[in-house]
Order: C-alpha cells, then structure tokens, then sequence
C-alpha cells in the first residue's frame, strides 16, 4: 500500500522539486520586451529562452557567468522564469545597513550612502542629458557654465581692468576710484572661478 502510494505520488513529488533551481547565465538575448536568458541549470541542462523578470524602473544586461535562481512553471522544465540574477565576482561589497548601490563590472557605481549622501564614481564621464541643471538648495550658488563661458569671462574682466589703468590719467587723475574698481574687478574675477567650473560641457 505504502509501495503504492509512493509511486502515485512520485511524479508530483518531482515536479515540486523541479521547480525551483539555481542557474548560471551562459548567454543574454535584450532585444525583446522580456529579457530571454539562456541558462546551465544543475551541473549540465541547458534551458534557453528563459524569461527574466525584473524590478520595474531597473533593468541590467548580466555577463556570462552570473548566477540566476529560475522557477519553472508546475515543476516544467520547459517554460523556466528568472527572478534574480546576482554576480559575486562583482557585486559591491561593504554596505552599511539601508544603504543602495548601482554598480558594473567595470567599477563604476551610484552609492546612496547614510547620512544622506550620494556617491557618483564614472571611470571616464558622467553626461546629464538635460536642458536645464537645477540646484535646488538656496544656499547652492555655484554656477556651472562651460569652458566656454569661463574663458570669456575672463577675457571681459582683464579688458575691462586693462581700460581701467588705460583711463586713469584721464577720468581718474586723482587715483580717487581706480583702486577700487580694480580691487573690485579683481575679486569678482576670484568669487567667479570659486563659482564656475571650466570642467563642464554644455552641448
């Protein structure tokens, strides 16, 4: 009786057991509206076009070699759904408690870190593609402007404390007020190049 029990259940037994499995990503198709991976389930079955679930707003290409955990539908073996994709040879490492990160293979990452400060690490560029770059604190009144913009505002302030001297004899022969406007010209020109930054491209 028990003999027999056992075999009715059997093949339930093995589709409860054959639904959830690890996996390593062996190949990644993007191109559709769901990420298709091919997967080595186990030490040697090979699943392709499985599905890939992932969190709205985020979405990643993982390299060969990833670790996936995969459900397959009543215990099937031919229709499997990726629900995670981790890779520990390059996952950031070192988190405190709450804390988030964006990260590549290649080093890069966004780290929103506790004390409510956010890291930008980019090997080669960081690009805002915007029209219009916001600082939303009052008390942020640096200007960002372009090489451009910096160049000729220093070009503008070193004619116009050239046509300063230049007019003193004339307008100024007392030396009552050239002092100070070139003292002025002068820490305006210091407060801009605290203020702007010639490392930021526009356009």
């Amino acid at each position: 009786m028990i003999d027999a029990v056992t075999r009715l259940l059997a093949p339930l037994r093995n589709r409860i057991a054959n639904m959830v499995a690890r996996a390593v990503v062996q190949l990644v198709a993007d191109g559709g509206k769901l990420q298709a991976l091919q997967l080595v389930v186990g030490a040697d079955e090979t699943r392709g076009e499985c599905e890939r679930f992932q969190e709205y707003g985020f979405t990643s290409v993982p390299l060969s070699g990833a670790e996936a955990v995969v459900l397959f539908v009543g215990g099937r073996r031919d229709h499997g759904l990726v629900v995670a994709v981790d890779d520990r040879r390059h996952r950031k490492t070192g988190l405190q408690p709450g804390e988030v990160a964006l990260y590549t293979d290649e080093g890069d990452f966004v780290l929103l870190s506790r004390g409510r400060v956010v890291t930008i690490k980019a090997g080669t560029k960081v690009v805002l593609d915007a029209p219009v770059l916001e600082l939303a604190q009052p008390a942020a009144d640096a200007a960002l402007k372009g090489t451009p913009y910096v160049s000729a505002l220093g070009t503008f302030l070193g004619a116009l404390s050239a046509y300063a001297v230049a007019i003193k004899p004339i307008a100024d022969p007392s030396n009552a007020a050239t002092p100070t406007l070139t003292g002025a010209i002068t820490a305006f020109g210091t407060a801009a190049a605290a203020a702007l930054s010639a490392k930021v491209k526009v356009g």
